[in-house]
């Protein structure tokens, strides 16, 4: 462990094939909780992209994702245009369309809807466009 101390993905058993077969669960703790140290300095824009960009979403994406504010959503969204911003806002509010979503996936989606409710107050052309994403804004 102390070899690889800097080097985050050696710590995430999920993404090795021979994870599974670490079956002691102090050795698996030590590593989970090893991962878990690092600070995920990911991009949240690049992260709303692979999640659409068929790499799905993984609980290490939710946990990050659950992190950003309303605030941070509306940054990402005002400061991304065209298919890229569609496929963001999708990511971001894809989640309540699952039944049994966790608490993490629920606060996506509440905090990106907050954003586009901001969004659209700014004009009625907004108000509009986040439509599309089954957001009414009332006047």
């Amino acid at each position: 462990m102390e070899q690889h101390d800097k080097n985050r993905d050696v710590f995430n058993l999920a993404k090795y094939a021979f994870g599974p077969e670490v079956t002691d669960p102090a050795v698996r703790e030590k590593f989970n909780e090893k991962y878990r140290s690092f600070e995920d300095d990911r991009p949240p824009v690049e992260v709303l992209l692979g999640i659409v960009g068929g790499n799905g979403w993984s609980s290490e994406d939710i946990t990050f994702l659950s992190k950003l504010s309303a605030d941070d959503f509306y940054t990402i969204f005002t400061s991304n245009h065209g298919p890229n911003l569609t496929r963001i806002v999708r990511a971001a509010t894809d989640y309540k369309r699952i039944v049994n979503a966790d608490e993490n996936m629920k606060k996506i989606v509440t905090e990106a809807k907050e954003a586009l409710m901001r969004i659209g107050r700014q004009s009625s052309l907004n108000r509009q466009r986040v439509r599309k994403f089954g957001v009414v804004v009332d006047d």
